[in-house]
């Protein structure tokens, strides 16, 4: 049969796909707003940061069909592919909350068929998944079962091709990546390579929260499902209770760090201090600044002379009013209106940057040059150099 018959046997119109999609809506998810039906997504994440525990917890409330933090979960048989060993992994599944009862997961430890090639075993395991009518494959870590090594390679991504065919029979299969990589962009953390990233539907990366918060994790998220959002889970009694947007995680850990700023005239910190401290990036820990209206900030913004950042009562009349807004990127900013007669009618309201754009207060300057720098000049380039 020629190619062209072969596309003539699967070729569809857009009213049909639209059609089969009405029909299908109410089985997007295995698990609501987290795992799609017939995807292929992955979770990446450095070592020991609780990937497998996270995995094994979604596992068991699909074998079960139970709701995972008020989400509600199709029951569907699942295809578990382990690198560990039976011992070790009977462990996991028993810390896992997993008893006798549960004939729906099917589980296959990679030390009992290391002497396969990764491409017979993936063949074998889309039988298996299709035999026991598996709704999710997981593969625990990719990197142990295809034998792939970080930097990947851009044809790395090859090796997820012979598990591709399951999406067609409505099957999720869900790729666990260990990535060693330090911190960086959530399209570059598996191994380093983009091409992984492209060929995912959804991609989670798991890491630890900033801050003081030793048993909350943040999942990150990205893909082509807009109803997957970043969340955050906290630890609590052997089970990961979701605790609100991962954002809003991350900003409580720099507004710890803010409340504990020096008062002036005690030295305060510098951007990047507040940044080690909180363990939370620079962007996260402007806005945090920008909306704590007790931060007052002095310096030049250089190298040799960085923004010092401390904490000041507003109703002090001896401080002077706080410098919010102050990052150059957008075209408004927020002042402070100050009343030092009147606390209680200080409000912000938003104005032309050029109208709020404060000069740095430095030593010795003369504290009645109130002019905005020039975004062209020296002045400009100190205010930015902190970016």
């Amino acid at each position: 049969m020629s190619a062209t018959n072969e596309l003539e046997k699967v070729v569809r119109t857009a009213a049909e796909i639209m059609q089969e999609t009405e029909n299908d809506s109410q089985h997007k998810f295995l698990v609501e707003a987290l795992v799609p039906c017939a995807v292929k997504m992955a979770i990446s994440g450095k070592i020991k940061v609780g990937k497998t525990t996270f995995g094994l917890e979604i596992v068991r409330h699909v074998v079960r069909g139970v709701a995972w933090n008020g989400r509600a979960v199709q029951q569907a048989p699942v295809l578990y592919l382990t690198e560990q060993a039976r011992a070790s992994f009977k462990e996991e599944l028993e810390a896992a909350g997993f008893g006798k009862d549960d004939v729906d997961l099917h589980v296959v430890h990679r030390p009992e068929v290391v002497h396969l090639g990764w491409p017979d075993i993936a063949a074998k395991a889309v039988a298996l998944a299709r035999d026991r009518g598996c709704k999710l494959v997981v593969i625990d870590t990719f990197n142990t079962w295809a034998n792939v090594k970080e930097p990947f390679s851009p044809t790395a991504a090859l090796e997820m091709n012979p598990l591709e065919c399951l999406q067609n029979d409505g099957i999720t299969v869900l790729f666990v990546f260990q990535s060693r990589k330090a911190e960086c962009d959530i399209e570059d953390s598996i191994g380093g390579s983009y091409a992984f990233g492209g060929a995912i539907d959804l991609l989670l990366r798991m890491k630890k929260a900033t801050g003081n918060q030793p048993n909350v994790r943040v999942v990150e998220t990205m893909g082509r499902y807009p109803e997957v959002l970043s969340f955050a889970m906290r630890w609590v009694a052997e089970r990961y209770e979701v605790v609100g947007d991962a954002h809003a995680v991350a900003s409580a850990a720099v507004r710890q760090v803010l409340a504990a700023l020096p008062e002036l005239p005690s030295p305060g910190l510098t951007l990047e201090q507040i940044m080690e401290d909180s363990k939370a990036s620079r962007g996260t820990v402007r806005r945090a600044i920008e909306q704590d209206a007790t931060v007052v900030r002095s310096g030049a913004g250089t190298k040799t002379a960085p923004y010092i950042y401390n904490r000041s009562a507003l109703g002090d009349s001896d401080q002077q009013p706080p410098e919010t807004g102050l990052w150059p990127e957008s075209n408004t900013k927020s002042v402070l209106e100050f009343d030092q007669n009147n606390s209680d009618a200080n409000q912000l309201k938003t104005e032309p940057l050029e109208k709020c754009w404060p000069t740095p207060k430095v030593a010795g300057q003369d504290s009645q040059n109130t002019r905005p720098p020039n975004p062209k000049g020296k002045e400009g380039q100190a205010m930015r150099s902190e970016h």
